[in-house]
């Protein structure tokens, strides 16, 4: 039995002083990175929530990614995730009739995770007027 949601996360600390105050405020927030959803069977009404709890994640920081894991897909159900804010979608057992996780599933996995952890990011010309660099999608 798998936790319905992990998620590899960044600590970030701030502290900082308002103008004429003595004390420094602290805070301490985490930034999701990779938020994993785990599914035995993955449908259609799971999709729709599902893209909400993305679409919270990626409001929270713009980066991160969503991975949904599922064993199995409902019969004749096939996700579209185009238009959705979750970003990818990862079946394990793999069509596999003896429903047992497949090892070339879980290589690709660990390709996708690898390949989050160390994208390069682009630099935006616009970094000048708006202080933010950005990546496109």
């Amino acid at each position: 039995e798998s936790p319905e949601v992990l998620f590899l996360g960044q600590k970030v600390d701030l502290h900082y002083r308002v103008t004429g105050k003595r004390n420094f405020e602290k805070h301490m927030s985490f930034l999701p990175l990779i938020v994993f959803h785990t599914f035995k069977t993955l449908g259609n009404d799971d999709m729709l929530y599902l893209n909400h709890l993305a679409y919270l994640s990626k409001n929270a920081f713009s980066k991160s990614r969503t991975i949904m894991l599922t064993e199995e897909l409902e019969k004749n159900f096939i996700p579209d995730i185009s238009s959705t804010n979750i970003d990818h979608v990862c079946v394990l057992t793999k069509g596999n009739d003896d429903n047992k996780i497949s090892v070339d599933a879980v290589n690709e996995l660990e390709k996708l995770i690898n390949n989050i952890l160390t994208e390069n990011h682009t630099t935006s010309t616009d970094i000048k007027n708006t202080s933010i660099i950005t990546r496109r999608r």
